[in-house]
């Protein structure tokens, strides 16, 4: 447990700053540099997704349906049993991820600096969420029998996370900075 603590510290308090030196950068005004930089975040991203386990398509549609309509019945114990399920946290993971990798392919064809930092600015508020949705897969994994990560999985997403939401706050300061 203090890994975790240690790593959603580091996620929480790892200054914006840690790639600000790209901050009035002549790179900025180079919409090929600014390209490579969201495929290298759009890399960076599907590499901490593939390392979650893959939700079977029917159960995803099964938790979807079962927590929208407990949470429109205002029905706790509804919700409960949806959200005890097996793939209740990987899904809750792949969602908050699918929001991210959205924003960033539509960032990728952005045709400006205004649009761009919108996408970035949605991307990065994923990031916070994903870190959500990560600590808790985590957890429900951890309580399995046979967990499905690996120590060296969770340290990779312990990495990559934050760097992924550094390079994305640096990049965000860079896009601003020549609009």
């Amino acid at each position: 447990m203090p890994r975790i603590a240690l790593a959603l510290l580091f996620f929480l308090i790892l200054p914006s700053h840690a790639f600000a030196q790209m901050i009035g950068d002549q790179r900025c005004k180079d919409q090929q540099f600014t390209s490579g930089q969201i495929d290298n975040l759009l890399r960076n991203a599907r590499a901490i997704i593939d390392i979650v386990e893959t939700v079977p398509p029917d159960e995803a549609e099964y938790i979807h349906n079962e927590a929208k309509i407990a949470l429109e019945q205002q029905n706790r114990a509804r919700f409960n049993a949806v959200a005890g399920r097996r793939y209740y946290a990987a899904l809750q993971f792949h969602d908050e991820a699918k929001v991210i990798v959205q924003n960033l392919t539509a960032a990728t064809r952005s045709t400006s600096g205004r649009d761009l930092a919108r996408y970035l600015v949605v991307a990065l508020s994923g990031f916070v969420d994903l870190n959500d949705a990560t600590k808790s897969y985590i957890d429900a994994d951890r309580k399995r029998n046979t967990p499905v990560l690996s120590e060296e999985s969770r340290s990779t997403i312990y990495y990559r996370l934050p760097f992924a939401k550094s390079q994305t706050v640096s990049l965000l300061q860079c896009v601003i900075s020549v609009l």
